[in-house]
Protein backbone atom coordinates (compact mmCIF):
# COMPACT_ATOMS: atom_id res chain seq x y z
CA UNK A 1 0.00 0.00 0.00
CA UNK A 2 1.06 3.30 -0.88
CA UNK A 3 -0.54 5.27 1.89
CA UNK A 4 -1.19 4.39 5.40
CA UNK A 5 -4.64 2.34 6.15
CA UNK A 6 -7.12 5.07 7.35
CA UNK A 7 -9.64 3.55 9.90
CA UNK A 8 -11.95 4.61 12.22
CA UNK A 9 -12.75 2.23 15.49
CA UNK A 10 -16.64 2.63 16.73
CA UNK A 11 -15.06 2.46 20.36
CA UNK A 12 -12.55 4.44 22.15
CA UNK A 13 -9.47 2.07 22.15
CA UNK A 14 -7.09 1.82 24.72
CA UNK A 15 -3.65 4.10 23.91
CA UNK A 16 -1.31 0.42 23.85
CA UNK A 17 -3.61 -0.70 21.25
CA UNK A 18 -3.45 2.42 19.21
CA UNK A 19 -0.03 2.86 19.93
CA UNK A 20 0.04 -1.20 18.36
CA UNK A 21 -1.54 0.01 15.06
CA UNK A 22 0.57 3.32 14.85
CA UNK A 23 3.51 0.89 14.85
CA UNK A 24 2.19 -1.07 12.06
CA UNK A 25 1.53 2.08 9.69
CA UNK A 26 -1.88 2.04 10.18
CA UNK A 27 -3.80 5.78 11.27
CA UNK A 28 -7.05 5.06 13.55
CA UNK A 29 -9.57 7.79 14.62
CA UNK A 30 -12.09 6.28 17.46
CA UNK A 31 -15.20 7.47 18.86
CA UNK A 32 -17.87 6.01 21.38
CA UNK A 33 -20.69 5.26 18.89
CA UNK A 34 -22.59 4.20 21.40
CA UNK A 35 -23.56 5.22 25.19
CA UNK A 36 -24.82 2.28 27.28
CA UNK A 37 -27.13 3.36 30.45
CA UNK A 38 -27.68 0.86 33.32
CA UNK A 39 -31.12 1.16 33.71
CA UNK A 40 -32.60 -0.93 36.81
CA UNK A 41 -36.55 -2.22 36.30
CA UNK A 42 -39.18 -2.22 38.94
CA UNK A 43 -38.93 -4.98 41.36
CA UNK A 44 -42.56 -6.65 40.43
CA UNK A 45 -40.45 -7.81 37.45
CA UNK A 46 -37.51 -8.51 38.81
CA UNK A 47 -39.78 -10.93 41.15
CA UNK A 48 -40.47 -12.66 37.88
CA UNK A 49 -36.76 -14.11 37.55
CA UNK A 50 -35.96 -17.41 36.99
CA UNK A 51 -33.73 -19.38 37.42
CA UNK A 52 -31.05 -19.50 35.01
CA UNK A 53 -30.16 -16.23 33.69
CA UNK A 54 -28.99 -15.63 30.44
CA UNK A 55 -25.90 -12.72 29.77
CA UNK A 56 -24.76 -11.92 26.50
CA UNK A 57 -22.71 -8.83 27.12
CA UNK A 58 -20.43 -7.63 29.73
CA UNK A 59 -23.17 -4.95 30.20
CA UNK A 60 -25.51 -7.56 30.85
CA UNK A 61 -23.50 -8.79 33.83
CA UNK A 62 -23.26 -5.47 35.12
CA UNK A 63 -26.86 -5.00 34.87
CA UNK A 64 -27.87 -8.21 36.52
CA UNK A 65 -25.58 -7.23 39.67
CA UNK A 66 -27.24 -3.79 40.11
CA UNK A 67 -30.38 -5.50 40.04
CA UNK A 68 -29.13 -8.22 42.35
CA UNK A 69 -27.39 -5.37 44.59
CA UNK A 70 -30.43 -3.27 44.83
CA UNK A 71 -33.32 -6.07 45.30
CA UNK A 72 -30.97 -8.00 47.66
CA UNK A 73 -31.35 -11.18 45.46
CA UNK A 74 -28.63 -13.74 46.69
CA UNK A 75 -26.05 -14.73 43.58
CA UNK A 76 -26.07 -18.12 44.40
CA UNK A 77 -29.46 -18.57 43.89
CA UNK A 78 -29.21 -18.64 40.47
CA UNK A 79 -27.20 -19.96 37.57
CA UNK A 80 -25.95 -18.24 34.48
CA UNK A 81 -25.76 -19.06 30.96
CA UNK A 82 -23.39 -16.62 28.88
CA UNK A 83 -21.08 -15.75 26.18
CA UNK A 84 -17.52 -16.71 26.09
CA UNK A 85 -14.23 -14.50 26.61
CA UNK A 86 -15.09 -11.17 27.81
CA UNK A 87 -18.87 -11.78 28.80
CA UNK A 88 -17.86 -14.76 30.75
CA UNK A 89 -14.92 -12.92 32.25
CA UNK A 90 -16.90 -10.38 33.94
CA UNK A 91 -19.44 -12.83 35.45
CA UNK A 92 -16.19 -14.95 36.82
CA UNK A 93 -14.45 -12.33 38.14
CA UNK A 94 -18.10 -11.43 39.97
CA UNK A 95 -18.08 -14.81 41.47
CA UNK A 96 -21.11 -15.47 39.43
CA UNK A 97 -21.92 -19.65 38.94
CA UNK A 98 -21.82 -19.68 35.18
CA UNK A 99 -22.37 -23.44 34.16
CA UNK A 100 -22.72 -23.03 29.92
CA UNK A 101 -21.42 -20.53 27.36
CA UNK A 102 -21.11 -20.13 23.68
CA UNK A 103 -19.00 -17.77 21.42
CA UNK A 104 -22.07 -15.51 20.39
CA UNK A 105 -25.82 -15.77 21.21
CA UNK A 106 -27.61 -17.90 18.86
CA UNK A 107 -24.61 -20.82 19.92
CA UNK A 108 -25.51 -19.80 23.34
CA UNK A 109 -29.37 -20.67 22.35
CA UNK A 110 -28.28 -24.38 21.37
CA UNK A 111 -25.80 -24.82 24.53
CA UNK A 112 -29.28 -23.71 26.49
CA UNK A 113 -31.76 -25.61 24.63
CA UNK A 114 -29.78 -29.30 25.27
CA UNK A 115 -29.42 -28.65 29.27
CA UNK A 116 -32.33 -30.81 29.53
CA UNK A 117 -33.77 -29.61 33.58
CA UNK A 118 -33.98 -25.97 31.61
CA UNK A 119 -37.50 -25.24 31.24
CA UNK A 120 -37.31 -21.27 31.77
CA UNK A 121 -34.74 -18.71 31.57
CA UNK A 122 -34.63 -14.48 32.37
CA UNK A 123 -32.83 -12.92 29.76
CA UNK A 124 -31.12 -9.59 30.57
CA UNK A 125 -30.98 -7.11 27.88
CA UNK A 126 -30.91 -4.16 26.19
CA UNK A 127 -33.51 -1.96 24.63
CA UNK A 128 -31.89 -2.55 21.31
CA UNK A 129 -31.55 -6.43 21.40
CA UNK A 130 -31.45 -9.01 18.41
CA UNK A 131 -34.13 -11.15 17.77
CA UNK A 132 -32.10 -14.15 17.23
CA UNK A 133 -31.66 -15.73 20.81
CA UNK A 134 -35.01 -15.55 21.97
CA UNK A 135 -36.83 -16.74 19.47
CA UNK A 136 -34.46 -20.06 19.37
CA UNK A 137 -35.40 -20.22 22.83
CA UNK A 138 -39.18 -20.34 22.36
CA UNK A 139 -39.05 -22.31 19.21
CA UNK A 140 -37.44 -25.09 21.53
CA UNK A 141 -40.16 -24.81 23.81
CA UNK A 142 -38.27 -22.62 26.74
CA UNK A 143 -40.00 -19.67 28.33
CA UNK A 144 -38.19 -16.26 28.22
CA UNK A 145 -38.67 -13.77 30.53
CA UNK A 146 -36.88 -10.58 29.45
CA UNK A 147 -35.56 -8.21 31.00
CA UNK A 148 -34.37 -4.49 30.00
CA UNK A 149 -31.58 -4.27 32.27
CA UNK A 150 -29.55 -1.23 30.50
CA UNK A 151 -30.18 1.24 27.23
CA UNK A 152 -27.80 1.75 24.43
CA UNK A 153 -28.26 4.81 22.75
CA UNK A 154 -26.61 5.83 19.92
CA UNK A 155 -24.03 8.79 19.96
CA UNK A 156 -23.27 8.74 15.88
CA UNK A 157 -19.86 11.28 14.55
CA UNK A 158 -19.94 12.60 11.30
CA UNK A 159 -16.35 11.22 10.14
CA UNK A 160 -15.28 13.71 7.35
CA UNK A 161 -11.93 12.65 6.79
CA UNK A 162 -11.29 9.37 4.13
CA UNK A 163 -11.25 6.25 5.60
CA UNK A 164 -10.97 2.82 4.23
CA UNK A 165 -12.29 0.53 7.05
CA UNK A 166 -14.31 0.48 10.24
CA UNK A 167 -14.37 -1.66 13.46
CA UNK A 168 -17.36 -2.74 14.76
CA UNK A 169 -18.25 -4.24 18.16
CA UNK A 170 -21.83 -4.23 18.51
CA UNK A 171 -24.51 -3.95 15.94
CA UNK A 172 -25.74 -1.29 17.52
CA UNK A 173 -22.32 0.66 16.40
CA UNK A 174 -22.86 -0.37 13.00
CA UNK A 175 -26.40 1.43 13.17
CA UNK A 176 -24.91 4.68 15.13
CA UNK A 177 -22.12 4.11 12.27
CA UNK A 178 -24.40 4.42 8.93
CA UNK A 179 -26.32 6.74 10.29
CA UNK A 180 -24.32 9.89 9.26
CA UNK A 181 -21.58 8.36 7.44
CA UNK A 182 -21.16 5.82 4.45
CA UNK A 183 -20.55 2.58 3.99
CA UNK A 184 -15.99 1.36 4.29
CA UNK A 185 -14.89 -1.00 1.43
CA UNK A 186 -14.12 -3.23 4.83
CA UNK A 187 -15.05 -3.45 8.16
CA UNK A 188 -13.81 -5.51 11.15
CA UNK A 189 -16.07 -7.28 13.32
CA UNK A 190 -15.94 -8.45 17.08
CA UNK A 191 -17.71 -11.27 16.53
CA UNK A 192 -20.51 -13.54 13.97
CA UNK A 193 -24.01 -11.27 15.58
CA UNK A 194 -22.14 -8.11 14.59
CA UNK A 195 -20.79 -9.36 11.51
CA UNK A 196 -24.25 -10.30 10.25
CA UNK A 197 -25.98 -7.53 11.18
CA UNK A 198 -23.34 -5.35 9.19
CA UNK A 199 -23.95 -7.69 6.45
CA UNK A 200 -27.75 -6.81 6.67
CA UNK A 201 -26.89 -3.34 6.41
CA UNK A 202 -24.94 -3.55 3.36
CA UNK A 203 -21.21 -4.30 4.08
CA UNK A 204 -19.78 -6.72 1.76
CA UNK A 205 -16.41 -7.49 2.87
CA UNK A 206 -16.19 -8.34 6.60
CA UNK A 207 -13.51 -9.81 8.72
CA UNK A 208 -14.03 -11.10 12.35
CA UNK A 209 -11.70 -11.14 14.60
CA UNK A 210 -10.49 -14.77 16.19
CA UNK A 211 -12.02 -13.92 19.67
CA UNK A 212 -14.16 -11.76 20.80
CA UNK A 213 -11.59 -8.87 22.46
CA UNK A 214 -10.00 -5.51 21.48
CA UNK A 215 -6.71 -7.03 20.96
CA UNK A 216 -7.87 -9.99 18.64
CA UNK A 217 -9.80 -6.99 16.72
CA UNK A 218 -6.58 -5.14 16.74
CA UNK A 219 -4.45 -8.27 15.73
CA UNK A 220 -7.02 -8.61 12.77
CA UNK A 221 -6.53 -5.49 11.36
CA UNK A 222 -2.58 -5.69 11.73
CA UNK A 223 -2.56 -9.04 9.59
CA UNK A 224 -5.31 -8.14 6.95
CA UNK A 225 -2.99 -4.88 6.53
CA UNK A 226 0.28 -6.64 6.48
CA UNK A 227 -1.20 -9.28 4.40
CA UNK A 228 -2.75 -6.86 2.08
CA UNK A 229 0.85 -5.21 1.82
CA UNK A 230 2.77 -7.83 1.00
CA UNK A 231 0.18 -8.60 -2.17
CA UNK A 232 0.12 -5.19 -3.85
Amino acid sequence: MSMPAQLVSTKILSPELVEQLKQSGISIACHNFIQTIIHIPNQATVCRCHQYIVLTSKNAVRAWLAITEKYSIPLADHLIFCTDKATRQEAVKHQLSVIGTAPNAENLAVVIARTAQVKAVTFICSNQRRDELPMLLKAGGIIVHEINGYHTELTPLKINDPYDSVLFFSPSGVDSFLSLNKIAPICFCIGATTAAHASERGFSEIQIAESATPESMINKVIHYYKKDTIHA
